[in-house]
């Protein structure tokens, strides 16, 4: 089973676990000063992931990066930073992840921005 292996904000109310359910009412929110960032390593059954969905709201601008996780002196990978222009209660994003290394084990989203102190991300998935 995946889980997170990196995260940059603690809420007892709204764990980081969060982002692996499929129930999007929940969520893992930010503690109010960006960036924040969550890292999810790739699924056992996904040999090449082709792209990652992130499911998210209140969020101004997002990075999208290939790291390793057991590898630590490997530079991330950036794979695309974007600027959201919707501040709809849930957005989801879809990033291409066929540009990464096959040294990367997982994605870190990191929340560079918010519209407002607090962002969440409410799921992501690694197809």
């Amino acid at each position: 089973m995946t889980t997170v292996v990196m995260a940059t904000a603690t809420d007892e109310n709204n764990p980081v676990s969060n982002v692996l359910s499929a129930d999007l009412s929940s969520a893992w929110t930010t503690t109010g000063l960006y960036p924040h960032a969550v890292a999810v390593p790739f699924p056992d059954d996904v040999a090449a992931p082709a792209f990652v969905r992130v499911w998210c709201s209140g969020v101004r601008e997002v990075a999208v990066e290939g790291v390793a996780v057991t590898d630590t002196a490997r530079e991330p990978v950036e794979v695309a930073v974007r600027t959201l222009d919707s501040l709809r209660e849930i957005q989801m994003e879809v990033f291409d992840l066929s540009s990464l290394p096959a040294w990367a084990t997982a994605v870190r989203i990191t929340i560079l921005d918010g519209f407002g102190p607090f962002a969440a991300i409410h799921r992501i998935a690694v197809e």
